[in-house]
């Protein structure tokens, strides 16, 4: 039991992670990560996941594998499958059987979308090698509006008992200027929709996200209460976030709970994380502390955690990133490849003897904004706001990200 609470906490903090580093980390192209404890004064390898991309930088397979009797012994496996528009139509999820050492399907999930690349419907099953059948187990239905934001989210459950689906709960997003500005939950209690909470969302001048807020609604007075809890965000001059806090409501006054400070190098590469705590007093404690190191692209190569025993910092565990090379992208970086001026105010340079066939940006969240034209070799980017991008170089064999930052 202390083995697999073990694991899963494991696999909560890299995804956590991921999620943190989804600035930086190149998403389309295949990689590595080595996650090793540490124990008796040094670090011993325990899990490794593993990334596969296509040429077309689309995750094809995620696998996971343990350390065990000196060696890597895979443990679990996801592979995607992709229609016309490369839009992940369905993933096939299997684990390990060690002693027959065969693949065997437990999971599968399905997605639709629309003409725009929206995501429509997924739906999640349970697969039965014994019976060689399918059981479903949840599904979600999206709404967009014209500006293609999610404006509604569905969730179901299926009764197997019942034989039938079983509405749980539905989000309806409100937004301003683009902006994602209130979410509202309503629950399903079998024959209406009841109001559950809201989160209310602020953005400052450059759309970064200042501050949101949760809360519940009151069945008796039929309003909404007091918000529960808030987070504060701040960001430094290149819109990198530096530093947020969590408060919970006591009474008439906020009391804070939890803050992560975020320190960046000069690259505007994130170095290093802070998070610390305290029992609703003034006091903070420090609670873990994350350093990450970078290769000279910007590139993340090992991440070490630490936590804090009251008087130092104690190692925890080391992440260790393992980028694939290939031939196409260490020919790329051999020829001239140069991106300027950076930072950069109306207009991005892009030179390189080896001929590339378009762009794509992605803001920092993670999100694909509206397809660039080049002029040239010449890109037009007054229209974005200032802050971190991250720019997607399309080749015909590979894809190379780029860091940028605008004023």
């Amino acid at each position: 039991m202390k083995s697999t609470i073990s694991l899963v906490l494991i696999l909560l903090t890299f995804n956590i992670y991921c999620q943190q580093l989804v600035n930086t980390v190149p998403r389309n192209k295949s990689y590595n990560l080595i996650y090793e404890e540490y124990n008796s004064g040094r670090f011993i390898n325990y899990l490794k996941f593993e990334f596969v991309y296509n040429s077309k930088g689309k995750k094809t397979t995620h696998s996971r594998s343990k350390w065990r009797q000196n060696k890597w012994k895979y443990t679990s496996k996801e592979e995607y499958i992709f229609d016309n528009n490369d839009n992940p139509i369905r993933m096939e999820g299997y684990y390990f059987e060690p002693n027959s050492e065969i693949w065997i399907k437990s999971s599968i999930h399905e997605s639709t979308y629309d003409s725009n690349g929206n995501q429509l419907s997924h739906i999640r099953y349970h697969w039965s090698a014994t019976e060689n059948k399918r059981t479903a187990f949840d599904r979600a239905s999206h709404k967009y509006d014209l500006n293609n934001n999610q404006i509604e989210r569905r969730y179901w459950l299926w009764d197997k008992d019942e034989n039938k689906w079983n509405l749980q709960y539905k989000n309806i997003t409100e937004y301003d200027n683009g902006n994602k500005a209130l979410v509202i939950m309503h629950t399903w209690n079998g024959n209406d929709w009841v109001l559950s909470y809201k989160k209310e969302i602020k953005y400052g001048a450059t759309n970064e996200i200042l501050e949101f807020t949760i809360s519940d609604w009151d069945s008796n007075t039929n309003q909404w209460e007091t918000p529960r809890n808030k987070t504060v965000n701040e960001y430094d001059i290149n819109n990198n976030l530096t530093s947020f806090k969590r408060s919970e409501r006591f009474g008439f006054s906020w009391k804070d709970k939890f803050k992560q400070e975020r320190t960046y190098d000069n690259n505007n590469n994130l170095i290093q994380i802070i998070d610390q705590e305290t029992a609703f007093t003034t006091t903070w404690n420090n609670k873990y502390k994350r350093n990450t190191e970078f290769d000279t692209d910007g590139y993340e190569t090992k991440l070490f955690e630490y936590k804090w025993d009251g008087r130092e910092w104690k190692p925890s565990y080391r992440l260790t990133y393992e980028h694939y090379s290939t031939l196409a992208i260490d020919n790329i970086k051999k020829n001239i490849f140069n991106i300027y001026p950076i930072p950069a105010e109306n207009r991005l340079n892009i030179d390189s003897n080896i001929p590339f066939n378009g762009v794509n940006i992605y803001d920092s969240s993670g999100q694909k904004l509206k397809d660039l034209t080049l002029d040239n070799t010449s890109l037009d980017i007054s229209n974005l706001s200032s802050g971190v991008y991250f720019l997607n170089i399309l080749f015909d064999n590979t894809t190379v990200v780029r860091k940028i930052i605008k004023k």
